[in-house]
């Protein structure tokens, strides 16, 4: 579904095909009707966004990247949203500048949506978290120093 995806190819505009949207709205409505898989919801959406970043705007990128990180942190429910609460309004009232990064992506909304199991959603939404997180390492850097003044 995602093949041909600006976004999960990396390419310029960095937008989504309507079949990567497609499959994003699918492990929506998964998510939603699981509780079990909704544990990750937060997760999934920050990836998708910074995974299509012409999509949203650069301060819903910079409140992904904030998500991505967190995660990668171990935080989860209460403790990431805490974390979101904290970040957000610091990073809507000073965005930084992010540069998406050039690459294909190993892992798409594809992949999230070919798990079985809540479990193995689970994992495939965070294994996919970090390697995005890692992908944009420097606009980490960015919305770290933003965070951190």
């Amino acid at each position: 579904m995602t093949a041909g995806c600006p976004g999960c190819t990396g390419t310029e505009p960095w937008t989504a095909s309507p079949g990567c949207a497609e499959q994003a709205l699918v492990v929506a409505e998964r998510e939603f009707g699981n509780p079990a898989y909704f544990a990750v919801h937060a997760i999934t959406a920050a990836a998708y966004r910074v995974q299509h970043p012409a999509t949203v705007t650069p301060y819903s990128v910079a409140v992904g990247l904030v998500v991505l990180e967190g995660a990668g942190s171990g935080l989860r429910g209460a403790a990431l949203e805490k974390r979101i609460r904290w970040a957000a309004p610091l990073l809507r009232a000073r965005t930084p500048a992010l540069d998406p990064p050039s690459g294909r992506w190993t892992l798409t909304i594809d992949d999230v949506a070919a798990a079985s199991t809540a479990e193995e959603h689970g994992a495939v939404v965070l294994r996919w978290a970090e390697e995005i997180a890692e992908g944009w390492a420097s606009a980490r850097a960015a919305v770290t120093a933003v965070l951190t003044a």
